[in-house]
């Protein structure tokens, strides 16, 4: 019994050291639902996302249901990039937002995304229940007890696209 405990433990290390984030890093998690109607057949996406911030990064991993990762979109100082999985480039550009536009032929804020999910209008705002955001109208739909924001609805419309994007958040564990 002590000798698989033995050879547990490395394992068991080595798991929690991948899991534990870097210093100054955050990260939220939750499942999103995103409805498109405009130009062509209306369009509906489901899935989960993982958001890290930090110091000179973000990175906003798009997830399947089971969470497969089925997009990163990453901004760092040296430019922005999209990947299909984890690791084949699909774009390179100055920020997420072009890039999405570019490359999906729509794009969501993705920069502003974490103030978001603060329940902010931006990185220096302060909270608040609902607020515009160019062409993007979000509101903070449920709270949870220590009144982070757990349900986050946005809505944007221009030039005859329509996208409503519903972001519920895992509540974080202790």
């Amino acid at each position: 019994m002590k000798r698989r405990t033995l050879l547990l433990l490395p394992a068991g290390l080595l798991l929690a050291a991948c899991t534990s984030l870097p210093e100054g890093v955050r990260e939220r998690r939750g499942r999103f639902s995103l409805q498109k109607t405009g130009y062509g057949a209306p369009e509906q996406f489901t899935g989960r996302f993982t958001l890290r911030t930090g110091p000179g990064l973000l990175r906003l991993d798009i997830l399947t249901p089971l969470s497969g990762v089925i997009a990163r979109i990453e901004s760092t100082p040296r430019g922005a990039t999209i990947s299909r999985g984890l690791d084949e480039v699909v774009a390179r550009g100055d920020s997420p937002e072009s890039l999405m536009e570019e490359t999906l032929g729509f794009s969501i804020p993705v920069s502003t995304l974490e103030a978001w999910l603060d329940g902010r209008p931006g990185p220096d705002a302060l909270p608040a229940e609902s607020w515009r955001e160019g062409d993007w109208s979000v509101r903070v739909n449920g709270r949870l007890p220590d009144s982070t924001p757990s349900r986050i609805l946005a809505v944007y419309e221009n030039r005859g696209v329509r996208m409503r994007l519903t972001l519920l958040l895992d509540t974080p564990k202790p």
